[in-house]
C-alpha cells in the first residue's frame, strides 16, 4: 500500500513566533516562507495591498486579537 501524502487543506501549519504588540488589532501579511512581517493594515484589503511584489506567492494573512486574553466559561 503506498502512503500518500497530506492534502494542502490537511497541513498544520504552526504559527512563528512574531513580536506583534505593534500589530494588536490589525492585520498582518507575513512571508510565506520566511513568516516575516512584510505588509499590515486596519483590515484584510489594506494589509493584503500593502505588500510588495513577492513575485508568484501569496502572503500568509493573519489578524492579531487586540488582547491575548480568553475566556473559557459561561456568561450567566
Amino acid at each position: 500500500m503506498r502512503k500518500i501524502g497530506k492534502s494542502s487543506a490537511e497541513r498544520v501549519v504552526r504559527s512563528p513566533r512574531l513580536n506583534v504588540s505593534g500589530f494588536r488589532g490589525q492585520w498582518v501579511a507575513l512571508h510565506p516562507t520566511t513568516y516575516k512581517v512584510i505588509g499590515h493594515g486596519a483590515s484584510l484589503e489594506e494589509a493584503r495591498q500593502s505588500t510588495p511584489g513577492i513575485g508568484r506567492l501569496e502572503p500568509l494573512l493573519h489578524f492579531v486579537p487586540r488582547s491575548d486574553a480568553y475566556f473559557v466559561g459561561r456568561t450567566q
